[in-house]
């Protein structure tokens, strides 16, 4: 698993002008396995996109999004590319991922066991 923290701005399709803060916040909130909003920074008035029709609200926040591994010898940097992708795939009503900017990447280790790790070492 890959953790990836960074802050992102993205767009969300809304429903309705109304309430459309309480929905952002739960269209957050229904990721959390994957995607967990850490910070809410800035959510935008709703604005109507004129190509498709729709309301449209930014939203600026930082973000933990834990990545699945394809292979244990890709190094970490190398999963840059999947992360605006992972963003659009996980989160619903997404239109875009206008910026990412990455505060930090780490491969997250699988749970060795310790009391079998210690037990061996424990003369």
């Amino acid at each position: 698993m890959i953790e990836v923290i960074t802050y992102a701005d993205i767009t969300f399709r809304v429903d309705s002008t109304s309430n459309y803060k309480t929905t952002v916040e739960n269209l957050l909130l229904a990721t959390q396995s994957d995607i967990k909003a850490l910070e809410i920074n800035n959510i935008s008035p709703p604005k109507r996109n004129t190509d498709n029709g729709s309301h449209e609200v930014v939203v600026y926040g930082r973000l933990l999004i834990n990545l699945p591994e394809v292979s244990k010898e890709k190094k970490v940097e190398q999963y840059i590319e999947d992360i605006n992708p992972f963003l659009r795939r996980h989160l619903k009503q997404c239109n875009s991922v206008n910026n990412l900017k990455i505060i930090q990447m780490k491969r997250i280790l699988e749970n060795p066991d310790i009391e079998e790790h210690l037990t061996l070492y424990d003369n």
